[in-house]
């Protein structure tokens, strides 16, 4: 996942939990500490957000961090979720298995 990917895969799951929550932007940003325009870029993946806005939002909305780091989205099944994370297992084994092979010389 790119950077403006990955910046706007956590805005569109912000939005999900904001709207999942009957939040306003206006509200959000309370709690976040930042201007309501700021979380209105957020959501749109305009704006990088900071660690501590992100856990300031992370807390108010109850997001799960999978769903930000590993790439679960909301909006895909629990199969597709199940086969993404598999892939992702599998891709990490083989990188593991080459670092020991290629790296860690018997």
């Amino acid at each position: 996942m790119q950077d403006t990917e990955f910046i706007k895969h956590i805005g569109k799951i912000i939005r999900f939990y904001r709207l999942k929550n009957n939040l306003t932007q206006e509200q959000l940003s309370e709690y976040a500490d930042c201007s309501c325009g700021f979380i209105g870029q957020i959501e749109r993946g305009e704006s990088k957000i900071s660690l501590s806005v992100l856990s300031k939002i992370i807390n108010t909305l109850k997001i799960d961090a999978n769903e930000l780091f590993w790439g679960t989205d909301t909006h895909t099944s629990e199969s597709q979720q199940l086969d993404n994370q598999i892939a992702l297992y599998a891709k990490i084994t083989i990188q593991y298995f080459y670092f020991l092979v290629c790296l860690c010389p018997a």
